[in-house]
């Protein structure tokens, strides 16, 4: 009886194991998906922003994306969202335009 007991505690200790280790590897996956790109320009007082990769991208926060300078290094992030490396991780939303 204890020896099935013993095995039983096994077997649920390693389904648990699994289970979590499923999540976790779900979890890792579903992260935002970035892209490194250095910026070319940026026009009309911070609203566009055009990378070096030739894509044009609407700045829904111009009043950030305005101190923005040419040669810093962003990150665009599931076409939804910029962060600016060289400006301590400033992050604004962003529309693709081109």
């Amino acid at each position: 009886m204890v020896g099935l007991r013993k095995k039983t505690v096994k077997k649920l200790r390693l389904l648990i194991w699994l289970v979590i280790t499923l999540v976790l590897g779900a979890l890792i996956s579903a992260r935002a998906s970035c892209d490194e790109e250095d910026i070319d320009i940026v026009a009309d007082g911070g609203g566009i922003i055009i990378l070096l990769d030739g894509t044009v991208w609407r700045s829904l926060d111009p009043a950030t994306s305005a101190t923005w300078l040419s040669a810093e290094t962003v990150l665009v992030c599931d076409n939804d969202k910029m962060i600016n490396k060289d400006e301590d991780g400033e992050t604004i939303d962003i529309v693709r335009m081109h």
